[in-house]
């Protein structure tokens, strides 16, 4: 149990559909100051507070770099800012409204020194955000293995003295949290398609945004989506599994990964198992695996995984919601229409479809 995580989610909740739960860690050679673009679901003054982790969610890639629940490493704080702006540019070269520049603290000190595997949170800050505005996170840090998300879908950048670029090794919470009542907390658990990749960076286009986006601010979302992301993970009850079940009702979606990095469908099969055991007592809606354009040796085990989570698996969930008929092709129930990693017109008919399933179940 991590109960300062626990702590943080009875107080907050998520207010952004972006992912940037902890995929991987970097080293960087020096001071770096970095610089992190959301976009938050509701608009409006709340108390605000940022949560991050020291410990890697999912495996990244073959897990040669990374792999679930590997502690990432010691790293330092020097400064950090909230810079409420419209214009991406001026955030980045100093020229923003600088009565809209907020500096965040840990427990009243600018400065944090985290250590492996820990859970941190900002101080409360009371921030007022417009529709059409981004919350700028501007962090100055240093140090080693620091949390990252390598394939994040929002704007990025690091200055390290030369001169600001666009970057995807930065240091990035894993939830903007802010204050409010909700009906439900909702997370949504799944690889880089929940979290939103095929969708173009700061689109906020994927399939879990639109489905949120019908469904209403009356619910919080927490996007958990992480690329290379796989049943096998989740099941192990670590990390990852520690933020979705602060969670009321999770809607997962895993088997891409597994298909390709495992392989073996009775070793698939268990690990959903696990996962439902994992997620007792909360309110679980399980899709099936979505078309990848699989090659032939993937292609009955798929079939098979399917079948299993729409005939076995839905007896032990809450509900089971097939999107495959949406994205498959009508020729070839393996190629996948829209793209492996579905795109805004695929992405946007999926999201429809499940807010549609969910409306009475959630």
């Amino acid at each position: 149990m991590n109960k300062t995580l626990n702590y943080f989610c009875e107080n907050y909740t998520s207010n952004t559909l972006a992912g940037t739960s902890v995929q991987s860690y970097f080293t960087p050679q020096g001071k770096l100051a970095a610089y992190a673009f959301y976009k938050p679901f509701l608009a409006g003054e709340f108390d605000y507070s940022f949560l991050f982790t020291n410990t890697v969610d999912s495996t990244y890639s073959d897990g040669s770099l990374t792999k679930c629940n590997d502690p990432c490493g010691e790293w330092k704080i020097f400064d950090c800012k909230v810079i409420i702006c419209n214009d991406v540019n001026a955030a980045l070269n100093g020229s923003y409204d600088k009565s809209k520049e907020f500096v965040l603290t840990f427990r009243g000190s600018p400065e944090k020194k985290v250590l492996p595997n820990e859970t941190f949170y900002t101080d409360s800050a009371k921030l007022n955000v417009t529709e059409n505005e981004y919350i700028c996170i501007k962090t100055v840090f240093e140090g080693k293995n620091i949390p990252c998300h390598i394939e994040n879908k929002i704007l990025t950048y690091i200055d390290d003295g030369n001169g600001v670029k666009a970057d995807k090794y930065v240091p990035l919470p894993s939830m903007i949290g802010v204050k409010r009542h909700v009906k439900k907390k909702i997370a949504f658990w799944g690889d880089s398609i929940t979290q939103g990749i095929g969708c173009k960076e700061d689109s906020y286009a994927h399939y879990t945004a639109v489905c949120a986006e019908i469904l209403g601010n009356e619910y919080s979302f927490w996007n958990l989506g992480i690329g290379f992301g796989r049943a096998a993970d989740a099941a192990t009850n670590g990390a990852w599994a520690d933020k979705v079940k602060t969670c009321d009702t999770v809607i997962v979606c895993f088997g891409v990964n597994d298909l390709y990095k495992i392989g073996d469908y009775e070793k698939i099969k268990t690990s959903y198992d696990r996962i439902i055991g994992i997620l007792k007592g909360k309110r679980v809606i399980f899709q099936t695996i979505p078309p990848f354009d699989y090659p032939d040796n993937l292609c009955e085990i798929y079939l098979k995984l399917n079948d299993y989570i729409r005939k076995e698996l839905s007896k032990k969930v809450y509900a089971v919601f097939d999107e495959t008929p949406y994205l498959s092709d009508s020729e070839n129930p393996f190629a996948a229409k829209y793209g492996g990693h579905p795109d805004e017109i695929g992405c946007k008919l999926w999201g429809e479809r499940l807010a549609d399933f969910l409306r009475d179940k959630i």
